[in-house]
C-alpha cells in the first residue's frame, strides 16, 4: 500500500515569532513554526540522515509534517505524509534509514517510511497489529537491533527483529508484561527495565523465547506513578518521571548490572521545580525537562543527590508538551500547546555527543591473529544490514558480502549501500608476515647404520631470522645450522621470521638394530641366526663360497662371520676358537665378553683365564679414541669407567697374539 507524500498547505503557517515574551538563561529561540490549530501535533521525533542533514517529523491527527533543520536558525518545510483521516500518530522511532510510526487505527498500524529522501513516495510497508488494539507507544534499541511495540489497553508487549530486513520489521513474540500497561522502557543486555505507571518499575529478564517475561525485581511506591525511566550515566541508577500525587523527578540507586540488589529507597527533588513534568529525557549527565506551563529546563545530574538547573526558557502560560534533546548539532526541539515548534540553541553548555548512527562511521570487525603471517586468514565483517556490500583491498573489489576473509597484505576498506545513501569506512592496513621457505627440506626416512652419523643441514640460502632443531617435537640448543644424528627419532627444522615461524617436513632417521652375533656351536656346525647375507672367516681370511648361516668347522683356529642387511650395514660376530682335543672333540671358546652392554657409568671387559699378551681400545662413531690400555698379560677382567661418554656408538677393537676382533658398545644416558 503506498501513500503519496503531497504538501498540505493549509496546516503550517509561515513562520512567527511568539505571542508572549521568552524568558530563558543560556538558551536561544532561533526559529520558530506555528501550525493550524485544526490539526494538534501529537508526536514530535528529531533525526539526521546520511548527508548529516537534521529533519523533525510531527505527528498529527492526519500524517506527518517533515521539517528540514539543516540550516542554522532556519526551518524549512519538506512536504506531508497524508495517512487515513482521524487516524493519529502517536508514536516515531528511526533506525538507520527507516522511520517507524504508529497509529491509533483499530486494531493498530505499524508503518514503515523511507526517510533516505523525503519525496512523495515514503510508505513502504504496513503492518496490522491485530494484537496491540489501541497502539500507544514504540521504541527501537539501535544495539540490539528490536522494536519494541506496546498498546495502551493492555499489559502486552511485542518484540520486532529489524536485524534481517528493516523494511519488514520481523515478528518475534507478544509477552505479556505481568506488571501491566507499558508507559516507558529500555533494554540493558537481555534485562528489560519498563515503567508501569501506578505499577511503578519491573525489571525483567528477557533472556529466553517465553511469551512471559520473569520478574527480576520491582520498585513501586504508592505515591509516584511512574511515566518516564531512563538509565544514569555511569549505570549506577535510574531517573524516574512521576506524575500522580508527588509529581517531580526521583533516583533509584542500584547498579544497572545487578537488577537483584534494587530496594524500596530512593531520592526525590521536587524542590526547585517550577511545576509538574510532562516530558522528561537525559542526554550524558545532563537531563531535559518539560513542565506543564513552566517552559523548559536543562539540569546537571553529575551530582547524583541534586537537581542543578543550568539552562531554561519560559513562556507565561504556554505548556510544552513535546521536547527532544538528541540531535547531534545540540540544537533542541519543543513544541507547545499553542500548536507552535521552536528550535533553541545551547549557549556555554558543552552536552554530551549524540552517538551518531553507526551507520556514519562504518567501523568493521575484525577476528584473528594479532601479528598475522602467510597462511594466516582475518575475518572482517560489518554488523550492519545493507542492501549492497564491497570490500576493496588497495582499491581494487575484492568481495561483495558482509563478511571478507583478508589473507594479503594491503589496505582494506569496505563501502556499503543502504538505500540512497552510500558509507564508506576508514582504511585498515594488513600485514602478513612472510613464513622462512622450507621447501628444500623434503622430508624422509632415513634408515643408517649404527656406525655412522646422519647429518642434516639447513639450506645454504635462508630468507628468516631464527632457527632450531627439533628432535620429536623438542628443541635441541644450538643447532641452528645443522644437526649430526646418532640416535632414532623424528627431526624438523623450525625456523621464524620475527613473530611468524613454521617447521620443516618431517625426517624420521632410523638406526638398524645391532644383531645378535653370537656363533653357536651345535654339537656337529657353527651357526648363526638368519635373515642377513653372511661371508665366513676362518683366522681373518674369507672363506670362499661360505655365505650361508651355517658352517661345518675342518680345522682348529677362529671363526667369524660377517653379517650383512639389507641397508648394506655390515656386522662381524665374536671370534670363535675351536679345537681339537685328544678324542677330537670339538671345543668352542669366545674370547672376549662385554657386559653389560649397553652400558651406562661404566663397562667390564671378561677375558678367559688362558688369555696373554692382550690388548685393546675404545673409539667412537667418528674415530676419536677414548681409551686404549697397554699390551700386557691381561686379568680375568677389567672395569672402564664410561661416565663422561656421550651416548652413542662405541668400537672396541682388541688383540691377543696375532688374533684381531672388534666388539660393538653402545652406551646410554
Amino acid at each position: 500500500m503506498i501513500r503519496k507524500l503531497l504538501p498540505v498547505l493549509l496546516v503550517l503557517v509561515a513562520p512567527m515569532v511568539a505571542n508572549s515574551q521568552i524568558v530563558s538563561q543560556q538558551l536561544e529561540l532561533l526559529d520558530q513554526w506555528s501550525f493550524d490549530a485544526s490539526l494538534q501535533v501529537i508526536s514530535m521525533h528529531g533525526f539526521s540522515d546520511c548527508h548529516n542533514r537534521e529533519f523533525v517529523a510531527l505527528g498529527h491527527s492526519n500524517g506527518i509534517e517533515f521539517l528540514e533543520l539543516t540550516a542554522a536558525d532556519t526551518l524549512l518545510y519538506r512536504g506531508s505524509y497524508v495517512g487515513a483521516d482521524g487516524v493519529q500518530i502517536w508514536s516515531m522511532a528511526d533506525y538507520q534509514d527507516r522511520l517507524y510510526l504508529m497509529n491509533d487505527a483499530v486494531p493498530g498500524e505499524l508503518l514503515v517510511l523511507d526517510i533516505t529522501s523525503i519525496s512523495d513516495s515514503l510508505l513502504i510497508q504496513e503492518f496490522k497489529l491485530e494484537e496491540i488494539v489501541v497502539p500507544s507507544r514504540l521504541w527501537v534499541d539501535a544495539t540490539s537491533r528490536i522494536m519494541y511495540v506496546c498498546g495502551i489497553a493492555a499489559a502486552d508487549l511485542q518484540f520486532f527483529d529489524l536485524s534481517e530486513n528493516r523494511s519488514q520489521p520481523h515478528f518475534l513474540k507478544t509477552a505479556h508484561l505481568s506488571g501491566g500497561i507499558v508507559t516507558d522502557l529500555f533494554p540493558e543486555n537481555d534485562t528489560l527495565f519498563v515503567a508501569h505507571g501506578t505499577n511503578g518499575l519491573t525489571i525483567y529478564d528477557d533472556n529466553n523465547n517465553n511469551d512471559t517475561l520473569s520478574i527480576i525485581s520491582q520498585w513501586q511506591n504508592e505515591f509516584f506513578n511512574v511515566s518516564t525511566a531512563r538509565p544514569a550515566k555511569d549505570r549506577t541508577g535510574i531517573y524516574l518521571q512521576t506524575n500522580g500525587a508527588i509529581p517531580g523527578i526521583i533516583r533509584v540507586p542500584f547498579p544497572l548490572e545487578n537488577p537483584y540488589s534494587i530496594s524500596a529507597i530512593y531520592q526525590s527533588f521536587p524542590e526547585g521545580l517550577p511545576a509538574q513534568p510532562v516530558n522528561f529525557n537525559i542526554r550524558g549527565q545532563h537531563g531535559f525537562i518539560a513542565y506543564e506551563n513552566a517552559g523548559i529546563e536543562i539540569m546537571d545530574l553529575s551530582i547524583v543527590d541534586t537537581l542543578f538547573r543550568i539552562a531554561y526558557a519560559r513562556q507565561d502560560s504556554v505548556n510544552y508538551e513535546q521536547f527532544f534533546a538528541g540531535l547531534p548539532s545540540d540544537r533542541l526541539l519543543a513544541f507547545n500547546d499553542q500548536n507552535n515548534l521552536e528550535i533553541f540553541s545551547i549557549n556555554n553548555i558543552t552536552l554530551e555527543t549524540v552517538p551518531q548512527d553507526f551507520l556514519y562511521e562504518i567501523l568493521p570487525n575484525v577476528s584473528g591473529p594479532l601479528l598475522p603471517c602467510e597462511g594466516d586468514e582475518i575475518l572482517l565483517s560489518v554488523p550492519l544490514q545493507a542492501d549492497h556490500y564491497r570490500w576493496f583491498l588497495n582499491e581494487a573489489m575484492v568481495g561483495d558480502s558482509s563478511l571478507y576473509r583478508a589473507t594479503e597484505s594491503g589496505n582494506y576498506h569496505t563501502v556499503l549501500e543502504i538505500g540512497r545513501c552510500v558509507y564508506e569506512s576508514n582504511p585498515i592496513n594488513f600485514e602478513f608476515g612472510e613464513l622462512p621457505d622450507l621447501s628444500d627440506i623434503m622430508g624422509d626416512t632415513v634408515r643408517a647404520c649404527p656406525q655412522e652419523v646422519v647429518t642434516l643441514a639447513k639450506p645454504s640460502i635462508v630468507d628468516w631470522d631464527f632457527s632450531v632443531w627439533l628432535k620429536d617435537g623438542n628443541v635441541l640448543p644450538n643447532t641452528s645450522d645443522f644437526i649430526q644424528i646418532v640416535t632414532d627419532g623424528t627431526y624438523r627444522l623450525l625456523a621464524s621470521n620475527g613473530a611468524c615461524e613454521t617447521v620443516s617436513a618431517a625426517t624420521r632417521v632410523e638406526f638398524v638394530s645391532i644383531p645378535d652375533l653370537d656363533i653357536e656351536w651345535t654339537g656337529t656346525e657353527l651357526k648363526v641366526m638368519s635373515g642377513f647375507e653372511f661371508q665366513w672367516y676362518f683366522n681373518d681370511t674369507i672363506i670362499e663360497g661360505e655365505t650361508f648361516n651355517r658352517l661345518v668347522p675342518l680345522e682348529a683356529g677362529s671363526y667369524t662371520v660377517e653379517l650383512i642387511t639389507e641397508e648394506g650395514c655390515t656386522f662381524f660376530t665374536d671370534p670363535f676358537i675351536f679345537r681339537l682335543t685328544a678324542n677330537e672333540n670339538l671345543e668352542v671358546d669366545k674370547v672376549v665378553k662385554i657386559y653389560p652392554n649397553p652400558a651406562n657409568n661404566k663397562v667390564r671387559i671378561s677375558l678367559p683365564t688362558s688369555v696373554t699378551d692382550f690388548s685393546f681400545s675404545i673409539n667412537d662413531i667418528t674415530g676419536k679414541e677414548m681409551y686404549r690400555s697397554q699390551k700386557s698379560n691381561a686379568p680375568s677382567e677389567i672395569t672402564i669407567n664410561t661416565s663422561n661418554y656421550q651416548a652413542g656408538i662405541y668400537f672396541i677393537k682388541w688383540k691377543k697374539e696375532t688374533m684381531t676382533g672388534q666388539e660393538i658398545l653402545t652406551i646410554i644416558k
